[in-house]
């Protein structure tokens, strides 16, 4: 098999002498190769591997073999691109991404003559989606946003365990222009290793891996202001669960803000207390002005420190005290008051024979 061989004739006289004549040199055909086991393996965004056998009979050490792929099915006068090896495999590099391509091996004989066999058909992965990065999170699910590629759609996946045991949750579009998806149902207050994939045509993912992030601790319910005094408020609330880890927190955080954090008005001076703890379901934001409306927000906090704020309500502050009040004049009908004047809305002055009113 794909060997040249030397060729005589000639003839014999009556005492078996033999008279030659050299014909000209000429060689087998070589065997096709076989496919191998895979035949193709390793497929990459635009390279592929292949592998076939030497073929029965086989075909000698030293047989030169060619990897041929073909986006059109080796149709006339189309791109074929082609490596040559003496190996029984060999790498075909420079393919297009997300794209079809048949695959042959071939051996050429000494003639120039190919015998030539198919390994079949296979897709370049699509590229994978450029700079993901996480853009949203809640206690139950994260956003992930990324640059798009020339791709069927996209594949989000969330893991608690880097994708070893337990559950991956995922969300996929087939729109290859959207460059965001949400994965949800997740567990609040746990870290979660998230990747993204563009898909090709097959739909097998090449991934791109996003930094792992943690999702907000649970929602406060019952949250309510307890009291409002001049500089300060009081605002409590149910107070989580000591475990598991999913359904508590690390904490609380209460924030105060006289511009509803930016809402009325940009900037404005946001005002927080917080504590380490989720057995103490209140907290006091001091430091407040008099006679001014605050509005109020509360969130436990997630093992980064982030907190799940709920809006809480707004309410103005007290006004301060009237300044040094005394008795101006006393009547038999009436009483006068008087003081000193300080930043309010208002005054208002009352007076009873009960002594506890």
């Amino acid at each position: 098999v794909h060997a040249t061989y030397q060729f005589r004739v000639g003839t014999l006289n009556w005492r078996d002498v033999r008279h030659y004549v050299h014909l000209a040199d000429t060689a087998t055909l070589p065997s096709p190769p076989g496919a191998g086991s895979p035949a193709l393996f390793g497929v990459a965004v635009t390279s592929l591997s292949a592998s076939w056998n030497s073929g029965s009979p086989g075909n000698p050490a030293g047989t030169r073999y060619e990897a041929r792929a073909s986006s059109t099915n080796f149709a006339p006068g189309t791109t074929v691109v082609s490596s040559s090896t003496l190996n029984l495999g060999d790498n075909l590099l420079g393919l297009l991404s997300n794209t079809t391509y048949f695959v042959r091996a071939r051996v050429l004989s000494h003639g120039g003559q190919a015998v030539e066999t198919v390994l079949g058909t296979t897709v370049t992965l699509a590229a994978a989606p450029g700079a993901p990065a996480l853009t949203a999170a809640s206690s139950t699910s994260l956003t992930v946003s990324w640059s798009t590629s020339a791709s069927q759609g996209y594949r989000l996946e969330a893991s608690s365990t880097n994708f070893g045991a337990g559950l991956v949750y995922s969300s996929a579009t087939p729109n290859g222009s959207l460059g965001s998806l949400t994965v949800s149902g997740l567990d609040p207050n746990t870290t979660h290793y998230l990747r993204v994939a563009a898909l090709n045509w097959n739909s097998p993912p090449n991934y791109a891996s996003v930094a792992s992030s943690i999702t907000l601790a649970p929602a406060l319910a019952g949250v309510q202001q307890a009291a409002v005094f001049e500089t300060s408020a009081t605002l409590n609330w149910a107070a989580l669960p000591a475990s598991p880890q999913a359904a508590t927190s690390e904490g609380y955080a209460l924030e105060a803000s006289s511009t509803d954090f930016g809402a009325l008005a940009p900037g404005g001076l946001t005002l927080s207390s917080a504590t380490p703890g989720v057995g103490w379901a209140t907290l006091t934001v001091a430091g407040l002005t008099a006679n001014v409306t605050y509005y109020y927000r509360a969130g436990a906090l997630n093992w980064a420190g982030t907190a799940n704020f709920g809006a809480a309500g707004s309410s103005a502050t007290l006004a301060p005290l009237p300044g040094a009040p005394a008795f101006a004049g006393i009547f038999p009908g009436s009483v006068t008051v008087s003081w000193t004047p300080v930043s309010s809305s208002g005054y208002e002055l009352q007076a009873s024979l009960n002594a506890s009113f």
